[in-house]
């Protein structure tokens, strides 16, 4: 969700549709025709969401609940909210809806106020859909996991609100606010190209730093209270040297099994495990899984993304200089007609699809890598540095077990135990093992994967070794795309 709500900041606010530039679609803007397709989709989406719903539901009842539709129920949203983004993007692109709020609504050059109110309608749009879907929600999960009270619409729409766009919106509100400071800096300063980069290095840092206050605001959660499963997780984050501001328990309503890590730095930083997997994995699984997490930070993961992140502004700025150039009017390419909005139109598509493009294989490519290596990592911490075991130590259960104690090899037990996690997860979320994921691979590859490192230590050598490659290939081909981008000044085509 929080890639589409990404699409959708892209559609709005890099359309060609601009608050001074209106009737570009040969359509005259008008505010009660814009309002009409908001309210039509808004209620047409909700209805077909709950008509969906209703059928998984009744199926549910007559079948009994299978692994399968919990499956169909996510795809089912997921097709619902791309439907949600192209009926968004027709009241971007053919309605001229920046140009009806800026104008019509007279909010031209409210800073926040104009860009909440151009994006509302996709928000109001996925609303629907979450409430309609929100009955097959409650059916088809309220068995997976043990629920400690009744989940309510209210709730659950906070919660997935706060999941899906807790994230992304405090960044791209920090993003608009960098902005135009750099845009007051260059109208009164009339600085060069390296003063920007400075500017975006600088929000990059800010987006680092402020990443875990922005998960706290985004995902509702406690410390983990004192007990014997949060001394194992203290005493294995001692033995390998993870430091960390608290670890939290994510309330999720005993609706979703998973974890995550927040915070580049050792002294803003919350490690997150919910409420579902702490009541239905044993203590083991719960430790292989937090050191998944602990490994994303052990091999500086977060801070390879924010440097990638921050190369891909450059990579993005060539992709614009080199789509401006090869799709105007001027262009020997052109072939569609003297239309400017057919040009902005098409210089808008193939940018997005580009985007897409480059996010799905490059960053996608990266990320799954990633998510093997903390994997590993995740067996690492549950190993008892036998590669012949059993019998199997228990290290973290002994308080004696030194900080710095970490096992060179990885052991069949602990290797097994967070195959077991991994499945634990991928059933207790109603995912297929097989089933894709662009970010993570599917759970199916990466335990056939962890199976091939039991007593092959040469086989993890030569990944760790591969993957330092990778990494510093593409670190120094973004670091080139940005120098390139300053230095031809494509970089301005963010400002």
């Amino acid at each position: 969700m929080p890639l589409l709500v990404l699409v959708a900041l892209f559609v709005a606010f890099w359309s060609p549709i601009v608050p001074g530039n209106p009737g570009l679609t040969g359509f005259e803007p008008s505010l009660s025709k814009s309002l009409a397709v908001v309210t039509a989709s808004v209620l047409g989406l909700g209805l077909i969401s709950a008509l969906v719903g209703r059928r998984l539901v009744r199926k549910a009842a007559l079948t009994g609940q299978t692994v399968r539709q919990r499956y169909q129920l996510l795809r089912a949203s997921q097709a619902l909210q791309v439907a949600a983004l192209l009926a968004f993007s027709a009241l971007i692109y053919v309605l001229e809806w920046p140009y009806v709020v800026a104008d019509r609504l007279r909010l031209r050059d409210w800073l926040l106020v104009e860009e909440t109110v151009i994006l509302l309608p996709f928000l109001l749009m996925i609303l629907a859909i979450w409430s309609g879907l929100f009955p097959a929600e409650r059916s088809l999960k309220a068995t997976r996991a043990r629920l400690t009270e009744p989940v309510r619409l209210g709730g659950h729409l906070i919660v997935k609100a706060r999941h899906a766009f807790g994230l992304v919106l405090p960044v791209a509100v920090l993003f608009a606010l960098v902005m135009e400071v750099d845009q007051r800096i260059e109208s009164r300063f009339g600085v060069g190209a390296w003063v920007h980069l400075v500017v975006y290095a600088v929000l990059g840092g800010l987006i680092l730093v402020l990443s875990p206050a922005f998960v706290r605001l985004s995902w509702p959660s406690r410390p983990l209270p004192e007990g014997p499963l949060r001394s194992r997780l203290e005493q294995l984050a001692r033995r390998f040297g993870f430091r960390y501001t608290d670890i939290l328990v994510w309330d999720t309503g005993g609706t979703l099994v998973n974890a995550g890590v927040t915070g580049a730095l050792p002294w803003f930083r919350y490690v997150l495990l919910t409420d579902a997997m702490l009541e239905n994995l044993s203590p083991r699984q719960v430790e292989a899984v937090f050191g998944h997490e602990v490994g994303h930070i052990a091999h500086r993961h977060l801070t390879y993304f924010g440097l990638f992140f921050l190369g891909t502004m450059g990579v993005m700025a060539l992709l614009s200089a080199g789509i401006d150039q090869a799709l105007s009017l001027d262009s020997p390419l052109w072939f569609w007609g003297r239309s400017r909005w057919i040009e902005l139109l098409m210089q808008a598509a193939v940018a997005l699809g580009l985007a897409l493009a480059y996010f799905f294989v490059i960053f996608g490519f990266l990320s799954r890598w990633f998510e093997r290596q903390a994997d590993v990592f995740g067996c690492r911490v549950v190993s008892c540095d036998l590669a012949d075991c059993p019998p199997h130590r228990d290290i973290n259960a002994d308080p004696t077990t030194a900080p710095g104690s970490v096992p060179e090899a990885l052991c069949p037990v602990g290797i097994g135990i967070f195959i077991e996690a991994l499945s634990s997860v991928a059933t207790l979320n109603g995912l297929e093992p097989r089933a894709a994921s662009w970010r993570h691979g599917s759970i199916a590859r990466r335990i056939d994967f962890l199976r091939q490192l039991e007593g092959r230590p040469e086989v993890e050598r030569r990944f760790q070794s591969h993957l330092r490659r990778v990494r510093l290939g593409l670190g120094l081909a973004l670091a080139a795309a940005v120098l390139l981008a300053v230095t031809t000044g494509a970089i301005d085509s963010f400002r």
